[in-house]
């Protein structure tokens, strides 16, 4: 009889030639996994489960976190009511032990849970041996034993397995190791070239760009940073980093880093030899000039294509805008789309929606766009704004450089400059000032500037943001950490000068939109201290799949790369939670903060996952995930049933009569999710 199990594309390696129970003397024959030259598609269960019990037809795969191993058996004993494994990791000098769950009623089954983590160093045990397994009753007294020969398993070997992907070029099948960050379909030129080249790529016709695998990590911090931004010809990323695991993405794929990259674009971490032979067959290829690539998240097709298809080249329409002299409340009758953005009114929505038992929002107010007109038209900044007309000697300093970048190859040698005036130079009128103070002291407390513990965040609500037409998650900034009223107006003006962030600028010459198309509104917020911080999409943003919710969660400040979260899915149709990606136990990093001197400095961090409740069994993440799912789904029907991008964080309390960690829930942001059209 064969051992194998079914796990989606999963197929159960184990390395034992024969395997008896005493007490029916059987052999147990398991051979080892297809070899890599089957297709994914045949690698199915080879389905084990017989009549008889005992661990003959025990059924092995992974469990959803992918860190233990899961046994569930029935007992040849009527009266058992537990049983135990006794196995051996390959480093052990003793024995260990797991205990079934209790019995299930319906099923008589057993389950038992193995764990394969290594938490030492996050990694899973190469190999551990089942010696023996023994019933009990319900008396907690010994009735029988099962004593398998030689019953060797390798953990690793299934997650490989598991992980393995497929690809197609030029017909020829092969099984590759394959993160396909961003799905979809791409037709262009096949050219290779450094990122930095790309972003200044002068050409039309649309290019799939194979990336230098040594660009990948100064490419995600430029874009964490603001100042990459791909021209709209670039139809697709591939590339094969250094030292690749598929697995072991470099980017978080619901951070701002991938969502600016996401969009229409495929985007794929290749392993070298899939790279090659993608090269070798298409890169200057003169019968097939073209490529097109079929991506997704199991799967890469690619084939020679001869012409290109017709390009879709609507213009993107942007919300209209009404200025608003005067900073608003959600409860304002001017609080609307048109003038404070729509994502201060969606998180005007989110505060109406709050409920105690679900989530809070945090306090805000938003400072519209016309307020910045109204700073901008002040005498004390004609300098700086003058007029924008034909005549060079009355346009002002920011016109002068807006105008000099526009006609300039490298327009970022201009953009500090313009936002240097914006904040160094710009003054804020008194009256401005002083309604700041009054509403700040309104909605927060005459004691949250300067108290330990509390501060505000000064964040962007542009009316080019979350739209529908593009993905322009993180085009422009936030700034935390504000505790004074001199900090405050600073950061409010570094919003102002976010739109012209490189990445914002490149951004609106991209999709050909005008500089005063895009105005500035700022969402001033309190700052809520989490233990966690999340993105989750409510829809599947990688394959478009509605019926599945996917979240990423990371200790302290969520930022990507080079963080390593979480990742849960939900399924909404069978309601089952899954623990796709585990944190990395240890990850040091860069985190900006600013400190009560408000002096911006940089501090080393260490996140240790290693007790988190998310990292420990099913039984420990599942309540507090579930309410988390809750919550979005939540949000989800109050806003029509639209796929939703949702930002927020948890704070852990203890409950004192229980000691279970009960998880709170804070959301800052939600945004219609940037479904691709495909």
């Amino acid at each position: 009889m064969k051992i194998s199990a079914d796990y989606g594309n999963l197929s159960f390696k184990a390395l034992n030639q024969s395997s008896t129970v005493p007490q029916r003397n059987k052999k147990c024959e398991v051979t080892a996994a297809p070899k890599k030259s089957v297709p994914v598609e045949v690698l199915k269960a080879y389905n084990s489960v017989s009549p008889k019990k005992g661990i003959l037809n025990s059924n092995v795969t992974p469990d959803y976190d992918e860190s233990q191993l899961v046994y569930v058996l029935k007992s040849p004993y009527n009266n058992a009511d537990k049983v135990k494994f006794i196995y051996s990791i390959d480093s052990d000098k003793d024995k260990r032990e797991a205990f079934s769950s209790p019995k299930n009623v319906e099923t008589g089954e057993f389950t038992v849970n193995i764990p394969v983590l290594n938490r030492v160093n996050n990694s899973i045990y190469p190999s551990l041996k089942i010696d023996a397994v023994e019933y009990f009753n319900d008396m907690n007294e010994k009735i029988g034993e099962e004593t398998p020969e030689n019953l060797v398993i390798e953990p690793e070997s299934i997650l490989q397995v598991k992980e393995s992907r497929s690809s197609v070029v030029d017909g020829d099948f092969a099984i590759s190791e394959l993160d396909a960050i961003s799905e979809g379909v791409s037709v262009g030129k096949l050219v290779k070239m450094k990122y930095e080249d790309v972003i200044r790529y002068k050409g039309t016709e649309p290019i799939i760009s194979i990336l230098s695998e040594d660009d990948m990590e100064d490419m995600f911090t430029k874009i964490a940073e603001g100042s990459f931004s791909l021209p709209m010809n670039v139809e697709g990323l591939i590339m094969s980093p250094p030292r690749y695991k598929q697995g072991h993405t470099y980017a978080d794929v619901l951070g701002h880093t991938v969502s600016r990259l996401r969009g229409r674009k495929i985007f794929a971490l290749l392993d070298s030899q899939t790279l090659n032979k993608i090269e070798k067959a298409y890169y200057e290829n003169s019968d097939t000039p073209f490529v097109k690539i079929k991506l997704d998240s199991n799967k890469i097709e690619v084939s020679g294509e001869k012409t290109l298809p017709k390009v879709d080249r609507t213009p993107i329409k942007l919300p209209k805008n009404k200025f608003v002299n005067s900073i608003l409340l959600p409860e304002d009758k001017d609080f609307t789309p048109e003038a404070v953005g729509l994502k201060a009114y969606n998180l005007g929505r989110l505060k109406k929606l709050q409920r105690p038992d679900l989530f809070k929002v945090p306090n805000f107010y938003v400072v519209p766009a016309g307020i910045f007109n109204e700073v901008k038209k002040s005498p004390e900044n004609t300098g700086i704004y003058g007029k924008n007309t034909d005549d060079i000697t009355k346009i002002g300093d920011y016109h002068f450089h807006v105008n000099k970048a526009d006609n300039s190859e490298n327009p970022s040698d201009e953009l500090p400059i313009i936002r240097d005036l914006i904040i160094e130079r710009i003054f804020i009128p008194k009256e401005i000032r002083e309604e700041l103070k009054e509403k700040t002291a309104l909605v927060f407390g005459n004691e949250v500037l300067g108290k330990q513990g509390r501060c505000l965040i000064a964040r962007s609500s542009f009316n080019g943001e979350d739209s529908d037409e593009m993905a322009t998650q993180g085009l422009y900034d936030s700034f935390a950490g504000v505790r004074t009223h001199e900090n405050l107006f600073k950061a409010i003006k570094e919003v102002w000068a976010s739109k012209w962030s490189d990445l914002a600028y490149m951004s609106r010459r991209n999709h050909k939109i005008p500089h005063s198309a895009i105005q500035a509104n700022v969402i001033v917020q309190e700052m809520s201290p989490v233990d966690y911080t999340f993105t989750i999409n409510t829809a599947d943003p990688r394959t478009n799949n509605p019926n599945k919710m996917v979240i990423q969660l990371s200790k302290g400040v969520y930022s990507g790369m080079p963080n390593s979260p979480y990742v849960f899915e939900y399924d909404k149709t069978s309601g089952e939670i899954e623990r796709k990606k585990l944190a990395a136990k240890k990850r040091a990093k860069d985190i900006p903060t600013t400190v009560m001197d408000d002096v911006l400095n940089n501090y080393r961090i260490q996140a240790d996952y290693s007790h988190d409740p998310l990292n420990l069994s099913k039984r420990h993440y599942a309540p507090i995930m579930k309410k988390i799912f809750e919550v979005a789904s939540y949000i989800e029907s109050e806003f029509g049933g639209k796929p939703q991008d949702i930002e927020g964080g948890i704070i852990f309390n203890q409950n004192e009569e229980t000691g279970e960690l009960e998880p709170q829930i804070n959301i800052w942001q939600t945004r219609d999710v940037h479904m691709r059209k495909r």
